[in-house]
């Protein structure tokens, strides 16, 4: 009888590793939590809750506007374990422990997003990939600070922007290079037609026909001017 009292109260609970275990006194979350191992708790008085301290990964889609209106769509990931010496006050603050993700981290990425995105035109955010990813990444980090959460990585994934922008971006790209090349063969050209003749006419062409004055101790005369071309 006493055998199967026990089994059916069950006082021992197990906690594996990469887990730890939240001790509750008729509910009430205690502070220390507990290592992997074997534990016993006081029937009906006494219940442990098992908390995974292994690495878990949230991603949210995001949806933003650039700095030009245009609207950006990427994915957000964020890798976080549970600390042990936190798990007591996530699970006291934040279960069922989907809550981090949806409540906390979603919300945060979601902000962060939008904030770094309105601040870049739509051209910058893919000739600026890098940069616009790391200032995301930081803020994000930064934002989740006053959390129990250990952020181990934030990952940015697939940027894209609404089909009508795509093509239009592509043909300025392809423009720009043969516009910058037309310009130069033109400036080629026009050097090219500058030959000492035609500079000397052009000089000719704006000359008033006076000549210069210079000062002496006499009274002013003009320079002398011996081989002045016919005009």
């Amino acid at each position: 009888m006493a055998l199967r009292a026990l089994a059916i109260v069950n006082p021992f609970y197990q906690v594996v590793s990469g887990f730890c275990g939240v001790l509750l006194n008729f509910g009430s979350v205690q502070p220390t939590p507990l290592t992997p191992g074997l534990h016993g708790a006081v029937p009906v008085y006494q219940t442990i809750v098992v908390v995974s301290t292994q690495p878990q990964t949230v991603t949210s889609e995001e949806r933003a506007a650039t700095h030009d209106l245009q609207n950006v769509h990427t994915a957000v990931s964020v890798t976080f374990p549970i600390n042990a010496a936190d798990a007591p006050d996530v699970y006291r603050d934040f279960r069922p422990f989907d809550s981090p993700g949806s409540r906390i981290i979603g919300l945060t990425a979601s902000n962060d997003v939008k904030a770094v995105t309105a601040s870049y035109n739509a051209e910058d955010q893919i000739t600026r990939h890098d940069a616009v990813d790391s200032q995301i990444k930081d803020l994000v980090v930064t934002s989740l600070l006053p959390y129990p959460l250990s952020i181990e990585a934030v990952n940015i994934s697939n940027l894209t922007f609404s089909p009508a922008y795509e093509p239009a971006f592509e043909a300025r790209q392809v423009a720009q290079p043969q516009a910058v090349q037309a310009t130069a063969q033109a400036n080629t050209l026009v050097s090219q037609s500058l030959t000492p003749v035609l500079l000397q006419q052009k000089a000719l062409d704006r000359w008033s026909g006076t000549l210069p004055v210079y000062l002496s101790a006499g009274p002013p005369r003009p320079s002398p001017a011996t081989h002045l071309p016919a005009r």
